[in-house]
Parts: C-alpha cells; structure tokens; sequence
C-alpha cells in the first residue's frame, strides 16, 4: 500500500467516526437549528469520507465498504 494510500485512508477514517459521532446529536439538540446544523454536518463528513474512500479503493482494487467496514486493521 502506498503512502498516499494510508493517508487516504486515515483521513477518510477520520471523517467516517466524525460524522458518526455528529449524528448521534440527531433529534437531541436543545434548538431545532443546532439539530438540523449538526445533522448536515453529519452528512458533509461521512460524504468526504466516502469520497475518500472511492480514491483508495480505485488504488486498491476493492470497494468503499470493504474499506470501511470490512478492513482488518
């Protein structure tokens, strides 16, 4: 694996927890506009990181998901 690969990657994970972490202040919130701020920025960060993702796995020759999801680390 290259290093622009791993950098990729750790970044991609990195946004993946961040925007899972935001999500969970879904409903939440003690104003309707930070619950629908936090739910978009959310969705921004798990979007970045699933673009990321694409980049590696065209490197690697496999999936998002199994980047994601199914990679042993």
């Amino acid at each position: 694996m290259s290093k622009r690969t791993d950098l990729l990657l750790s970044i991609a994970d990195d946004e993946l927890i961040l925007g899972w972490r935001n999500s969970e202040w879904t409903g939440i919130a003690p104003f309707l506009e930070e619950d629908v701020a936090f739910s978009s920025i959310a969705q921004n960060e798990i979007g970045h990181a699933r673009a990321l993702y694409e980049l590696a796995a065209a490197e690697l020759g496999t999936t998002t998901d199994e980047l994601a999801f199914d990679r042993a680390l």
